[in-house]
């Protein structure tokens, strides 16, 4: 969507609610070869490669960085470097906080940065990382603070360091004064400096009037301060490409001007006003940029990709997308026939004024003069003026001004039941939906029968949508966005582990939200019952694709074939399997089932229950004398011989669990038993896994402690089978969980064999009274190697334990 420029001192429509003070704005990078360095403001630096941000419109909320990087909370970002590591010769790194501390360091100490991150720079108590830019240790630095002093001294001046010291005094900062810029200086000659001020003040300043001077003093005013101009907001270097200021507000307010029209002055005067700001009302950020770059964003803006947030009003038509596409205003007005002009971002003042003169769709707002318009009463020049921008807009961008509801209109519902739904407020299906049947009653002329339309109307519409044809690879990202979108969604992707692989508790969600456990799970809910709506569109496909798969591996696989398996059938999507399908388990398209470390699934079928089905047949085979066939455990398990489904060959289904299940194995002829203790066992398999373990002196796989065991019985016809030697670390008291995922250790290295519950329920019968959640965590940590989130989902899932206060837990009665 265009910024139109404005003169200096009018006033902006609004185009974002919430505040922007603490954004931050940087350029991406769009080269899969460049290295991004992200810089905390807790002296924190990470690496992401080739990193990629979806462009959106300018009201698009965006993603959050945590998703990609692994930030404490509270945790910001502070500075972003794009670096090409083959056409940028880089020889260090500059940085400054906002106590006026600086430090130089070599770029070659950030070659190799992990994944949790490298410390750039030590900070001080209560000081934070404000500014990074590489350098090559000749320029000259300038920095400038809140209440208008500035020093501009040689890079020289500065020592290079190691990363982790404190750097060096750049400014000596009066009392309650903080840096709000600082930059390099590449040619004094050609370069200016923009300093705005809070109250929408600012001007331009030349380089050369800062002179030179050492380090660590008081320096110079870079601006006459008064209660007029409020304090300095940001200051930043400029050139001669650079051509546009686009100034925000606290409140949301954005104006675009020329640089032309901003004035050079003396260092140590006030400037002049900018942008005029009303009471309360303050600067809160700015960008200077050039032509070429915002036309390069606007002109990304104007793509049509099928996977954008596109407003849509109702149901559009090939014909009406390509109408859309063609930007002809004629066409436009097509598309905006039947909108209203409540869905534009106009004043109400203005809405009610052009109501008043039976002006109420975008069709007519569109068609009427200027001369028409201020004609009509409460409609002065700003309004026109404001209306004429919005004009401009649509016309250029029409998709951005499509609503994402469906109207009630495309319900066909007679004409009278329509206005009474209007009247009533409820414009759109979603309301219509949240409406219960006794508050639609009290609507006026909505009746029993008239509700019998509505609904009738309503499932026609959503049968129609659950008809869609929807690509493979988009109903993932069409079913996420149905969750709400924004938060909702990203709520649910981290409670399953859908961005970073990490799934998240309830607790760690809600506190980098700052919303209670409780909030976070009524969002949740709230989301799951969006995503499974009927009028879904995406809803249908994956139950049908999921089943579909179920059905084609027996109706029965484990966590790791999910693995393999689910992401084939949504195009490589970069999601684990198991955690998608955890997902549609809790949504109740599928069944699912866990035991131990391992999850298993299942098809929903009429009369099947994955749980009873399962531990009917290890129970079964565990009071068995003798090993049983398929056959003979259909024969002696009758609920099981009952479910009728063509889909379900229960002979097949037997054989796969018994082959699934870790605590089940194969014997000759095709029939199963549950593991048992021989001497055989006792005599070679144990001992020689207690060696492997105490060879290794860690923890290890299940899988590699059998691949090890094999190597060491090569010469014989031995062999141990993986599932054999998880089950034998499960039963034998020689081994212990360590908590990660079929990973075991020995119980002489101070392991406990019990589970992680049980350890819980020690731990609180020890105290005799609730414990916070982290001191759980702490003692059973002394035995196991339990993430914390772990720990959380256990104490929350189990049903073993209650909550009593923030964080507090005890034994359920």
């Amino acid at each position: 969507m265009v910024i139109k420029t404005n003169n200096e001192s009018s006033m902006q429509s609004s185009v974002h609610s919430s505040s922007i003070k603490d954004q931050k704005i940087f350029y991406p990078a769009k080269d899969d070869s460049v290295n991004s360095l992200l810089f905390t403001d807790r002296g924190r630096v990470f690496q992401l490669k080739g990193l990629k941000i979806t462009e959106a419109t300018r009201i698009f909320q965006g993603q959050a960085i945590n998703n990609l990087i692994d930030i404490d909370q509270g945790e910001k970002i502070a500075t972003v470097l794009a670096i090409h590591p083959q056409k940028d010769s880089i020889k260090y790194l500059y940085m400054c906080t906002k106590r006026g501390n600086v430090k130089k360091t070599k770029f070659e100490e950030y070659s190799h940065i992990r994944r949790n991150g490298l410390i750039a720079i030590m900070l001080d108590k209560g000081d934070v990382l404000g500014w990074v830019c590489p350098t090559n240790g000749e320029n000259d630095l300038i920095i400038i603070t809140y209440r208008g002093q500035s020093i501009r001294f040689k890079e020289s001046d500065i020592k290079s360091s190691h990363r982790d010291t404190l750097g060096v005094r750049g400014i000596r900062l009066s009392k309650d004064d903080v840096v709000v810029s600082s930059h390099l200086i590449k040619d004094s000659n050609a370069e200016q400096v923009l300093v705005v001020m809070e109250n929408g003040w600012g001007k331009k300043t030349k380089i050369s009037a800062w002179s030179c001077q050492m380090r660590g003093g008081m320096g110079v005013k870079a601006a006459h301060i008064t209660s007029k101009t409020g304090l300095i907001v940001n200051a930043q270097i400029i050139n001669k490409d650079t051509n546009i200021l686009v100034i925000s507000s606290n409140r949301g307010r954005l104006m675009k001007i020329d640089m032309k029209d901003i004035p050079t002055l003396e260092r140590q005067t006030q400037g002049d006003r900018l942008m005029r700001v009303v009471d309360g009302e303050q600067v809160a950020a700015i960008i200077a940029t050039s032509t070429k770059e915002i036309e390069a964003s606007l002109k990304s803006l104007t793509e049509v990709k099928s996977d954008i947030h596109i407003r849509q009003s109702r149901i559009l038509s090939d014909r009406d997308i390509k109408l859309v596409t063609s930007k002809n205003p004629k066409n436009v007005n097509h598309i905006y026939e039947e909108e209203l002009i409540d869905f534009l971002n106009l004043p109400q003042r203005i809405r009610t004024s052009l109501r008043s003169t039976g002006i109420t769709t975008v069709n007519q707002l569109f068609k009427s003069s200027e001369h028409k318009l201020r004609r009509i009463r409460g409609i002065g020049k700003k309004s026109v003026k404001m209306i004429l921008d919005l004009k401009s807009e649509v016309y250029e961008y029409p998709k951005a001004y499509i609503q994402d509801k469906k109207r009630v209109e495309i319900l066909n519902l007679p004409i009278r039941i329509e206005n009474a739904l209007k009247k009533a407020g409820i414009l759109n299906i979603d309301e219509l939906d949240e409406s219960s049947q006794k508050k639609l009653l009290k609507i006026k002329n909505i009746g029993h029968k008239a509700l019998k339309i509505i609904f009738e109307r309503k499932n026609n519409v959503e049968n129609q949508a659950q008809n869609e044809d929807i690509p493979n690879k988009k109903l993932l990202s069409v079913l996420l966005e149905r969750s709400g979108g924004g938060r909702n969604q990203e709520i649910i992707q981290r409670r399953y582990g859908l961005v970073m692989g990490e799934k998240e508790t309830l607790e760690e969600i809600g506190k980098s939200y700052g919303l209670s456990r409780e909030r976070i799970r009524q969002i949740q809910q709230k989301a799951f019952r969006c995503m499974s709506h009927p009028s879904n569109a995406s809803r249908r496909p994956i139950i049908n694709l999921i089943e579909r798969l179920l059905c084609n591996n027996g109706c029965l696989i484990s966590d790791q074939d999910a693995d393999s398996l689910v992401p084939q059938i949504f195009a490589n999507q970069p999601f684990d399997g198991s955690s998608l399908l955890d997902l549609f388990a809790d949504l109740g398209w599928i069944q699912s089932h866990r035991i131990g470390d391992m999850s298993f699934y299942a098809p929903k079928i009429s009369g099947f229950k994955l749980i009873d089905f399962m531990e009917d047949i290890f129970e079964l085979l565990k009071k068995s004398a003798e090993p049983l066939s398929p056959t003979s455990i259909l024969n002696k398990l009758p609920p099981i011989k009952e479910i009728q489904d063509d889909r379900l060959n229960l002979l097949n289904l037997i054989t796969k669990n018994c082959s699934l299940d870790p605590r089940i194995e194969t014997k000759i002829a095709g029939k199963f038993s549950t593991y048992r203790m021989t001497e055989y066992v006792v005599n070679l398999w144990i001992p020689l896994m207690i060696q492997v373990l105490e060879e290794a002196r860690m923890p290890l796989y299940y899988t590699e402690i059998a691949d090890r065991v094999n190597d060491k019985v090569i010469s014989s016809n031995r062999h141990l089978e993986p599932r054999r030697a998880h089950s034998l670390l499960i039963e034998n008291s020689s081994f212990a969980h360590v908590g990660i995922r079929g990973t075991y250790g020995l119980v002489k290295w101070g392991l406990r064999k019990e589970s992680t519950v049980e350890l819980a329920v020690e731990c609180i019968k020890k105290a005799g009274f609730p414990l916070h959640w982290e001191q759980i965590y702490n003692y059973v940590g002394r035995f196991k190697d339990s993430p914390k989130m772990n720990i959380r989902s256990i104490l929350d899932q189990s049903g073993k334990f209650e909550k009593k206060g923030e964080g507090f837990y005890r034994i359920k009665e």
